[in-house]
């Protein structure tokens, strides 16, 4: 019982508690949104994670830090910012492999011109190794400690992570 209680905290820790109540009404008003107002949250995104990168760049934040945005929102944008912040940064994005096929779509879709890095955790071992990136974006579905676990694995612990984690 200690020991379940436990691990029920470490998870929690760090988090947003959100009971089922407020998730089914999120899920509701995520339904409800029209697409102009979906298209103003994503540029809201857009610009809070060009002003974390800008950020990094100002040295305003640590090498190796995570900045991560938690949010119980469904459908407002987060993918398409990160991707079109990818695109403008040339910046990888490290996704969970049940994200990246979606995320290829849209990619073809809205960038096909682009060239954007669009990786597994995985994949990002080989790909990310002895480059001079100093930040990586992660999707909400890859969790931050397997992405951190990756960076200090290849030696790249001074690499700052950005991105999404659903609560």
């Amino acid at each position: 019982m200690k020991e379940q209680r436990e691990k029920v905290v470490k998870t929690l820790q760090n988090k947003l508690f959100v009971t089922p109540e407020t998730r089914e009404a999120i899920h509701r008003a995520a339904s409800e949104r029209s697409s102009k107002r979906v298209a103003e949250i994503e540029q809201d995104l857009e610009e809070i994670l060009d002003q974390m990168l800008k950020m990094t760049t100002t040295q305003r934040v640590s090498a190796g830090e995570n900045i991560i945005i938690l949010t119980p929102e469904r459908r407002i944008g987060k993918t398409t910012a990160l991707i079109k912040i990818a695109a403008e940064w040339n910046i990888p994005i490290i996704a969970a492999p049940q994200e990246k096929q979606f995320m290829i779509e849209e990619i073809r879709r809205e960038y096909s011109h682009e060239e954007i890095q669009l990786l597994t955790t995985r994949e990002a071992e080989r790909a990310i190794r002895g480059t001079q990136y100093r930040v990586v974006l992660k999707t909400e579905l890859e969790p931050i400690e397997k992405v951190r676990e990756m960076l200090q694995k290849i030696g790249m612990e001074q690499i700052t992570v950005i991105g999404f984690e659903g609560v």
